[in-house]
């Protein structure tokens, strides 16, 4: 085989193996001023920027032996040119948010309801019951069987809470922690577990 066929039969075999673990491609030898990569690939929100290099054993190669710095280089200054032009054909100007300045709280909660509610429904309650302090409300646990009754589910979650000015007391936890347990009981009749 020469070269160039060589190159593309190694590419392909690339692809494949990206395929069989999920992977999308979503471009092959993309190139512009500055370099080239052999394949884009994604999966979830992961994207992955290939260079295939062929070896003559059967043994894995650590990126570095085949890839020098220079070529390392140029393949991430490529992928940068990639994803703005991605970025730029989409739309999207990325927002910046600044890290909190002040720690978080995480608080759990589980409640026991009917089993015909569905868990976004109790989510977006505890959301627009939490006010001001309430920042993330994460599901880590439905269960039924014994000791909760037939019919019945028990719904857990973990809530992060967080104020933008303050570190949070004790005192502001509980007090959000109340209202979403008020407002899970008023609109569903969920009891807390």
């Amino acid at each position: 085989m020469a070269g160039r066929e060589l190159g593309s039969w190694g590419e392909e075999r690339a692809a494949q193996y990206l395929r069989r673990r999920g992977y999308k491609i979503l471009a092959r030898n993309y190139s512009c001023r500055g370099g080239e990569i052999d394949i884009i690939a994604s999966r979830g929100k992961y994207v992955a920027f290939v260079e295939v290099k062929l070896r003559k054993s059967a043994a894995y190669a650590e990126a570095r032996e085949f890839v020098t710095r220079a070529k390392q280089q140029r393949i991430i200054m490529t992928a940068e040119l990639w994803l703005g032009e991605l970025l730029a054909a989409r739309g999207a100007t990325p927002v910046y948010t600044p890290l909190p300045r002040f720690p978080a709280v995480t608080r759990d909660v589980a409640v026991v309801c009917s089993a015909d509610i569905p868990v976004a429904k109790l989510s977006q309650c505890i959301l627009a019951a939490g006010g001001q302090y309430l920042k993330g409300c994460e599901l880590f646990d439905v269960y039924t069987g014994a000791p909760i009754p037939a019919g019945y589910k028990s719904v857990a979650f973990s809530l992060t809470l967080r104020a933008d000015d303050q570190t949070l007391t004790d005192d502001h936890a509980e007090e959000t922690m109340q209202s979403v347990l008020k407002a899970l009981k008023e609109t569903f009749n969920a009891t807390i577990r």
